[in-house]
């Protein structure tokens, strides 16, 4: 099933939510990261061999990040590794990590947060006119590429 983004701008954020319709999109193959929670977060991510990408989930059902995920998996499995934190489920732990009621991307090495970004500060800048995307697709291409540089990948 195609899945059809939908970008809301709420309180002056950016949300997203997923309709199902369609045939699959390229990339929406698999698991597309690890879910962590705080009893394993030290041993999973911050002992990370490789650079860890954390996605903080503070949106219950937040989820429009998936094919982005996936593919940044897939793409860069021998240099990055990608998590998934849903804050929401342990809020105390996430605002260690100064997560509140947005969503944060992270990213880790060699034991620490190396940088951090909310999703709509983030996002903002890869939306058009009036909030608008040219087409899904061309938006996933531009959050990956956005999400690749985040991360030291290009």
């Amino acid at each position: 099933m195609k899945k059809a983004l939908v970008l809301l701008m709420l309180a002056g954020g950016v949300g997203f939510w997923y309709h199902k319709s369609g045939l699959p999109l390229s990339g929406d193959k698999g698991v597309p990261w690890q879910e962590v929670g705080a009893a394993e977060f030290d041993t999973v991510v911050l002992n990370s061999p490789l650079p860890a990408l954390v996605y903080f989930d503070a949106v219950e059902g937040c989820d429009g990040a998936d094919v982005v995920f996936a593919r940044l998996r897939k793409r860069w499995d021998k240099q990055l590794n990608v998590y998934y934190f849903k804050a929401e489920s342990n809020p105390s732990f996430a605002r260690k990590y100064g997560v509140g009621e947005e969503v944060v991307f992270a990213l880790f090495q060699n034991g620490r947060m190396v940088k951090r970004a909310d999703a709509p500060t983030f996002l903002r800048p890869l939306l058009g006119p009036d909030n608008q995307v040219a087409s899904f697709e061309a938006f996933l291409e531009d959050f990956q590429a956005a999400l690749e540089r985040f991360a030291n990948l290009r």
